[in-house]
């Protein structure tokens, strides 16, 4: 062996010997990637756990196509839960960030979304604190139907769309919603509708595939004329 070798060796034994007060987020990553873990299962302690989903709705567009009763409805999630898996001790870095394909996350989906097998969310990194703690807010896009409401005094349009997990009963993933509102804060003005009103509601029910009741989270957003 080489004393260049011998050299890189030491340097490398000696930084890992200072990692627990000098950890940097290179040696905190590979701590998140053990190839014991299974990404389809459930960061709980045991099996009778629920694990907690903390769940908003963002809103930034809607975009309703009034020949088909349609509206595109873009935004972004706003998930949050607890990995013990992904947590570590030590050192000054509080968090990472992760693809969310290499840790495990809710298997949302819009179960009314037009067509249903579209793809509708755009994967973004998940920052992961050191408590392990996951924050996953990844931008999303899906096309629902409306139903229209025209009087000669009131013209109204409500899309609704139900949010909830496609495997996971409500004896395994509970969805805690952060809002009973959409949140229109960074909703961009497109000049024929405007936003009137935004519900969000968590709901449970039976499916004639299985047995377990299912939760999912029932939203609204009623549209409106904007005034010239």
């Amino acid at each position: 062996m080489s004393r260049a070798t011998i050299s890189l060796l030491l340097v490398a034994v000696a930084g890992l010997a200072s990692s627990d007060t000098e950890v940097n987020e290179e040696l905190a990553i590979p701590s998140l990637f053990s190839p014991t873990r299974y990404l389809m299962v459930r960061p709980v302690s045991n099996p009778s756990e629920k694990i907690r989903v903390n769940t908003g709705v963002s809103l930034v567009d809607v975009d309703f196509q009034e020949s088909a009763n349609t509206a595109t409805l873009g935004g972004w999630l706003q998930l949050e839960w607890l990995d013990h898996r992904v947590s570590w001790s030590g050192g000054n870095v509080t968090n990472t960030r992760v693809n969310p394909g290499n840790i495990w996350s809710p298997d949302l989906a819009v179960y009314d979304r037009l067509p249903v097998t579209a793809n509708w969310v755009l994967p973004m990194p998940a920052v992961v604190y050191r408590n392990g703690k996951v924050l996953y807010v990844p931008p999303v896009s899906f096309t629902v139907r409306c139903q229209r409401r025209k009087t000669t005094t009131q013209d109204r349009v409500t899309c609704p769309f139900k949010l909830g997990s496609w495997t996971h009963n409500v004896e395994e993933m509970e969805l805690v919603l952060n809002n009973n509102t959409i949140s229109t804060d960074e909703m961009v003005d497109n000049g024929r509708w405007t936003v009137e009103s935004t519900s969000l509601a968590y709901k449970e029910r039976h499916y004639d595939c299985c047995e377990e009741m299912y939760g999912h989270i029932q939203g609204e957003i009623v549209l409106k004329p904007q005034l010239s």
